[in-house]
Formats: structure tokens, sequence, C-alpha cells
């Protein structure tokens, strides 16, 4: 036997569970073997492309990250499934956090108010430069934006830094930026729907199953690597349930303007300093 057809011959049929008694017996098998191996790297990575809601990325991302964020879940599937457990975590952690600390402000605010025993016949003036009101109620979908990095710090039209939960609430406590007005509506409507991508991958997860339970009726023969794609599917599919409010595939975050007034006042406290100086004759 020849070292070639040793090596097209014997691996196959180990695979298959079953020996090539001829030439035309082993090119049948190899067909066979290589469609099979492309439909089980077809439904993983089709699966493993719908599940997995990428990030959004920073400024200095090169192709190469991106590529290893799609890498990763198909090498390490469990770890995308655990990271999805924990992203669900933060974001309802977060919704739940920023919806105590709102009500918390208007509960305060309105203990002033009755403290004070204001009336005002007319509603106050709102200044022109004010920002529109941010939602009362944060959904999980405004959680996982956040985790996300949905959210970046910018100062004078240039990024700083992804603006986590935490940074937000003490530069907004400090007066140093005012609370990202974003509705749930306009989050989803920047988020790619993907459902050319979800009907491809259903499409090929159906023809994948009927396809194996059909052969394993009739041969009752399966190769490992099928195993393994079935092994993938669930994983995936936990994963998609556990990601179902994420955005999916967001490229631009929300930028969030750190105000100039401290550097107004110091300013104008400078000025006031040599305007008595200049103002006597030398």
């Amino acid at each position: 036997m020849s070292p070639i057809r040793f090596f097209y011959r014997d691996p196959l049929a180990i695979i298959l569970y079953t020996r090539c008694e001829d030439d035309c017996m082993l090119v049948f098998h190899t067909q066979f073997i290589l469609s099979l191996i492309m439909s089980c790297m077809t439904t993983i990575c089709l699966t493993t492309a719908v599940a997995a809601h990428p990030d959004i990325p920073t400024r200095n991302e090169s192709s190469f990250t991106s590529l290893k964020k799609f890498l990763w879940p198909i090498i390490f599937p469990e770890c995308m499934l655990f990271k999805a457990f924990g992203q669900v975590l933060a974001a309802r952690t977060i919704a739940q956090l920023y919806n105590e600390e709102r009500r918390e402000e208007m509960e305060s605010q309105k203990l002033i108010e009755s403290e004070r025993g204001t009336r005002r016949a007319s509603p106050p003036k709102v200044p022109c430069d004010s920002h529109p009101t941010p939602p009362m109620e944060w959904t999980q979908t405004h959680g996982f934006y956040v985790v996300m990095g949905g959210l970046i710090l910018c100062k004078d039209n240039q990024p700083l830094e992804t603006l986590q939960y935490s940074t937000m609430e003490r530069l907004y406590r400090a007066g140093q930026i005012d609370l990202p007005a974003v509705s749930k509506r306009e989050i989803m409507e920047r988020s790619k729907d993907g459902i050319v991508s979800k009907a491809m991958a259903l499409f090929q997860v159906i023809y994948f199953f009927q396809d194996y339970v059909r052969r394993w009726k009739r041969e009752r023969s399966v190769i490992d690597l099928e195993i393994v794609t079935m092994i993938y599917i669930t994983i995936n599919a936990l994963t998609f349930m556990l990601y179902w409010h994420k955005p999916f595939y967001i490229l631009h975050p929300t930028r969030v303007h750190l105000k100039n007034e401290p550097e107004k006042t110091h300013r104008k406290r400078n000025s006031a300093k040599k305007s008595p100086t200049n103002s006597h004759p030398p």
C-alpha cells in the first residue's frame, strides 16, 4: 500500500467506523467526509456569528483584533457562554442602580421643595443650553449598552476613554457631565437586526439536524465532529438567549461631553486678580 493511499484511506475509514474495499468506495467516502466536514464547519461558524454579540470596537482597534473576537468563541465556546452570563448580571445591576439613583433624586427633590414650601404659579424657565431630559427608567438594553462600551467620555470633541457606570455616576455627582439621554428605541435603531444571518443560521441548523437524523436511522453511523457540532449549537443557542436584549453589532458609541465650567471659573478668577494690578498707573 502506498503512503498516499494509506493517508487517504485508513483515517477516513476510522472516522466512519467502516473499511473501504476499493478505490470507488474510497472516492465516495472521501467526498462524503468532506461534505460532512463542510456542513459541520458552516453550522458552527454561522451559529457562532449570530450568537456572539460583539462589543463596540475601540478607536485604535485593528482588523486583527476584530478577527480574534470572532475566532475565540469558536475555539472556546464555553468562555463565550460564561461572558454572556456575566454581562447579563452586570446589565441588570446597572439598570437597577440607575433607576434607584434617579428615584432617590426625585424623592430628595420633592422633600426639599416640600420643606421650602415653594409654590410657583408659572413653570421654571429652562436655560437654552440644557440637554434633553434623560429617560426616567433604564432597561436591560441600557445596561448592555454601557457594558459593551456604548458611552465614551469626550472633551472638546476628542474621545478620552470608555465611560463605565461608576465613573458616569461620579462625574454626574460632581456636575461635570450630564446624564446621557439615550432611549431604548434609539439604541435598537442603531443596532443591526441581522435577519439574513439569523435566517441562514436557522436554515443551516435545520438542514444539519434532518441530515443527521436521516443518516442515523439508515446507517446508524455518525462522526465525532457532528457530536461536537451539536454541542456548539446548544452553547450558541444558550448564548443567544442570554444576549436577547443586547444590541447587535453597533460600531459607534454615544459621546458624553465634559463640561468646561471649572476652566471658565478659573480663567475668571485669574482675570479678576490681574485687573487691579493693571488699573494702577505706572
